[in-house]
C-alpha cells in the first residue's frame, strides 16, 4: 500500500497495520467510519466530477486539467462531508 493510500485511509477513519514487510496490510473501520468514507470520498468525490463534468454538456471540450478535476471533487466531498457532520452536530 503506498503512503498516499494509508493516509487517505488513516485520515478517513480506519486504523491501518502493515505486516510481512508490507506484503500484508488491514484496514479496522471503528464505528461508522467505513460509511462516512464510502459516502464522502467515494461518491460525493464522482459526484464532484460529475458536477463540473455536467456544466459542458455534451460539447467535446476539455472543462479542466485532471489535476484541477481532482481539485474540484476533492473540494466538493470535504465541504459535503463538513456539512453533514455540521448537520448531526447541532
Amino acid at each position: 500500500m503506498s503512503r498516499k493510500d494509508r493516509t487517505l485511509l488513516e485520515r478517513a477513519g480506519a486504523i491501518v497495520a502493515v505486516s510481512d514487510g508490507g506484503h500484508h496490510t488491514r484496514s479496522d473501520w471503528p464505528g461508522d467510519r467505513l460509511r462516512s468514507f464510502v459516502l464522502f470520498d467515494g461518491l460525493m468525490h464522482e459526484i464532484g466530477h460529475h458536477l463540473l463534468q455536467h456544466e459542458k454538456g455534451k460539447r467535446r471540450v476539455r472543462i479542466a486539467r485532471t489535476a484541477d478535476h481532482e481539485a474540484f471533487a476533492e473540494r466538493f466531498a470535504r465541504r459535503c462531508r463538513e456539512r453533514y457532520e455540521g448537520a448531526s452536530e447541532s
